[in-house]
């Protein structure tokens, strides 16, 4: 095994394994909640301040109907991948294909339950439509070589609903705020069944830090997603993505409570199956980007709410027809 591979496998394996023995030992029931809101945003959407300090009941209370209402959330996120810079008004660059695509907005549905301030239980479900007909894009197959030019139209696609895991102090590292979600999906999409996924986990984490004064911090994001199938291998595959892993820095600039400046950049490696050369050999996923974008959060108290832009590019061969302009919005309770 490689050793970078190596270095990946042993630190996930201690962060599934630390996941599980949270879990296991959830404290009470939540009785209030301090909701206030979020003051930075950061690429991997963590606007959603459902997280904050709670006060418990005593061990063996049985909580009333209020109690157990005050700690459901839930929250509606959108983003919006606007047009590329150059080429048609109607198309974007979607770097998840990669390909020039219509405009697309990817909604996002979560609803979850504060069990302590160490974990939320919930699940999420994830909508993509797009909102332009008669894109020409130049699609690649299974194996990442380029097939026959397509022709884009409108689309709404469900994607595979997760049950997630909050957990905001599954790491403590002095000076550091480690944010941790994990999640494992359901397969009932048709874009899951027609490849035979069984499931697929994804651990996320954030790295946060504040320097240079107040106002800045910085981090690193990553993002772990191992994929399981049912054999054999459909028609049309010769093989499946069964491990990806994305990471990259992240920096912040806090004008006020109210607002937060952001750049950030994401690298992405993968695995496909059957491979020869066994698991660990990783290659090249998606294509590595970069973002610069702002982010509001409006006061609409007790809802929570952000409003955010961004220009987007690709790291290591920008180009106008494949550097994006976006945006994105969330409100949640």
């Amino acid at each position: 095994m490689p050793f970078p591979a190596r270095l990946v496998f042993l630190y996930y394996a201690f962060i599934f394994s630390t996941i599980f023995s949270t879990a296991a030992m959830a404290a009470p029931i939540v009785e209030t909640q301090t909701n206030n809101g979020s003051a930075g945003q950061i690429p991997q959407d963590q606007s959603d301040p459902t997280h904050n300090l709670q006060e418990f009941r005593p061990p063996g209370t049985i909580p009333s109907l209020g109690d157990i209402l005050k700690n459901i959330h839930g929250s509606y996120s959108v983003s919006f991948m606007g047009p590329s810079l150059s080429g048609a008004t109607n198309e974007t660059y979607n770097i998840y294909i990669p390909d020039q695509a219509p405009l697309q907005l990817y909604h996002t549905l979560k609803l979850g339950y504060q069990v302590s301030p160490d974990l939320q239980i919930g699940v999420n479900e994830s909508i993509v439509n797009n909102v332009a007909n008669n894109v020409t894009g130049f699609p690649y197959d299974s194996n990442g070589n380029p097939v026959t030019p397509a022709v884009y139209g409108t689309t709404f696609e469900w994607y595979d609903p997760n049950i997630y895991f909050d957990l905001p102090n599954l790491i403590k590292v002095p000076g550091w705020s480690v944010f941790t979600t994990a999640s494992f999906s359901l397969p009932v999409s048709s874009g899951s069944i027609s490849i035979n996924r069984v499931t697929q986990f994804i651990i996320q984490q954030n790295w946060t830090k504040n320097s240079f004064g107040s106002s800045w911090s910085y981090g690193i994001h990553l993002y772990l997603n191992p994929q399981f199938y049912a054999d054999p291998i459909p028609d049309g595959y010769t093989n499946r993505e069964t491990f990806s892993f994305s990471f990259g820095p992240l920096v912040d600039y806090h004008v006020s409570d109210l607002m937060t400046l952001y750049a950030s950049a994401t690298f992405d490696i993968q695995h496909n199956s059957p491979d020869p050369a066994g698991f660990f050999d990783l290659t090249s996923g998606l294509p590595d980007y970069a973002q610069i974008g702002t982010t509001l959060f409006p006061n609409i108290f007790p809802l929570w709410m952000s409003i955010g832009g961004y220009f987007q590019w690709l790291v290591w061969n920008p180009a106008w027809n494949t550097s994006i302009l976006g945006a994105k919005f969330s409100i949640g309770f």
